[in-house]
């Protein structure tokens, strides 16, 4: 074992050039430090240890030290972290384990703090920065998330600013963006009310800051239209716009799968759903009828609002007019798409949804009927009126 973690890291440093073999090297460290019984081999290793104490200086502009291609900085976070992970157990070894997760993030973070300040200028170490905590946040167990998230937490909440600062390099966004996806999918359900209030806060400014951005972007531009349709958005609509709705799934899972210390009493002050909806509403307009007509995008909006819709009606049917509008129109499109069965289902399930809501709990005298704005949802509460009569009967 000594002898090919040995060789894997020579040729880290040795083959700098050649991306393929720093990726294939990085994984084959990642699937080796994720068996816990091989992790515990590989802190007993003297060249392991100076990996990781080196691993900081991947964002630096320093001369002389070997850089990984930057697909590469996250796996080989992630075995770090794993291999450290591989103690946990005890309150002991978890004591051990957490400062030795600190010796190993901490300058990370410290080096991200540095690269965010300067903004623009350094956006390919801001993009080195955040995969190598990418790799940290995937590697969060039961054992380690506190400790990792706490780490992690400052520059989550830096982040906004440079998602600002480097509007024009997409691979920036990207990075970061993902950065709250990988947050949301491993930890979310471990994390504390305090710490989901502040991760939540932290998403909803990033989404702020995204769909300002954005949106400033396409209406600045000479003679573009604000549907960001053109051929070389295609790339922008898959990676950012499915990877937002990917993070407001996730923040939602919290109702579902809590497994914090508090359980689900601890967050009773902390209302999901309507996090969820504010988030939504946030790219909402980005997410427009023509831009649906890209598949991938279009397949995960409306299982996303179908979903949504289906497990908070009672929060939807409440919305301010100028927020379900689009939501609407959106559906109305879905229904319309016959060539696309699975967009169309999904859109009169959602549909169905708010009518059964509709029946069963109606507004107050004081607000204004969905039957009497949405004409359509009229003609699914008779429909489903009739289904119920038909089953009574």
């Amino acid at each position: 074992m000594n002898f090919i973690v040995e060789r894997a890291l020579l040729w880290l440093s040795v083959w700098t050039s050649e991306e393929d073999v720093m990726t294939a090297t990085t994984q084959l460290l990642l699937s080796l430090a994720t068996r816990k019984a091989v992790g515990k081999m590989l802190l007993a290793n003297a060249s392991w240890h100076q990996f990781s104490r080196s691993i900081g200086m991947q964002v630096t502009n320093e001369a002389g030290v070997p850089k990984l291609p930057a697909a590469a900085l996250s796996p080989a976070m992630h075995a770090l972290c794993a291999s450290v992970s591989s103690m946990a157990g005890g309150d002991e070894q978890r004591a051990t384990t957490g400062t030795m997760l600190r010796e190993l993030i901490a300058p990370v973070v410290e080096r991200s703090a540095a690269v965010l300040r300067q903004g623009s200028g350094a956006s390919h170490l801001v993009v080195r920065a955040v995969n190598l905590l990418h790799g940290a946040c995937k590697s969060a167990d039961f054992y380690t998330y506190d400790c990792i998230f706490e780490l992690v937490a400052p520059v989550l909440e830096a982040l906004p600013a440079a998602l600002e600062a480097c509007r024009e390099h997409n691979d920036v966004t990207a990075s970061l963006v993902q950065l709250y996806v990988m947050v949301g999918e491993a930890q979310v359900s471990y994390l504390s009310a305090q710490q989901m209030s502040f991760f939540n806060r932290c998403c909803l400014h990033m989404l702020q800051t995204f769909a300002r951005v954005e949106g400033s972007a396409a209406s600045s531009a000479p003679g573009a239209p604000r549907t960001l349709l053109v051929e070389s958005n295609q790339e922008w609509l898959r990676e950012h716009v499915l990877a937002l709705l990917q993070l407001l799934l996730h923040l939602a899972r919290k109702d579902v799968a809590d497994f914090s210390n508090e359980g689900p009493q601890g967050q009773e002050a902390m209302d999901v759903g309507d996090v969820v909806l504010y988030g939504l509403s946030l790219i909402q307009p980005l997410i427009t009828p023509e831009a649906l007509g890209y598949p991938a995008l279009a397949r995960e909006y409306f299982t996303f609002l179908s979903w949504l819709i289906e497990t908070y009606p009672h929060k939807v049917c409440v919305m301010h007019k100028p927020m379900l509008d689009p939501i609407v129109a959106c559906l109305l499109h879905g229904i319309s798409q016959a060539a696309e069965s699975e967009i169309a289902r999904k859109s009169v399930e959602a549909f169905d949804a708010l009518a059964s809501h509709t029946l069963t709990s109606p507004p107050p005298p004081s607000s204004p009927s969905l039957l009497d704005v949405y004409p359509l949802l009229q003609v699914c509460c008779k429909l489903k009126s009739c289904t119920l009569l038909l089953e009574i009967s």
